[in-house]
């Protein structure tokens, strides 16, 4: 994806990551240690939901005449 791309992999939001973690969490789960599964677990739903609400007004804005980005770094 054109922009966006950079920002997660910065912050270690890329898709194969938070997969990973999430695979990570699933792993703690049956083995009984939800101490670390249940945070891993919200902790990725939280940042999924930050990155897919940063692509979605990333892609509004590229496709809306006069709509501007919040972030002004973002590419136009």
């Amino acid at each position: 994806m054109r922009g966006g791309t950079a920002r997660t992999h910065r912050r270690g939001d890329h898709r194969d990551t938070l997969s990973s973690r999430n695979n990570l969490a699933g792993a703690y789960q049956p083995a009984g240690d939800l101490g670390r599964a249940i945070p891993l677990y919200e902790q990725t739903l939280a940042d999924r939901q930050r990155v897919l609400a940063e692509q979605a007004e990333f892609w509004l804005c590229e496709h809306e005449p006069g709509r501007r980005p919040r972030n002004t770094s973002a590419p136009r």
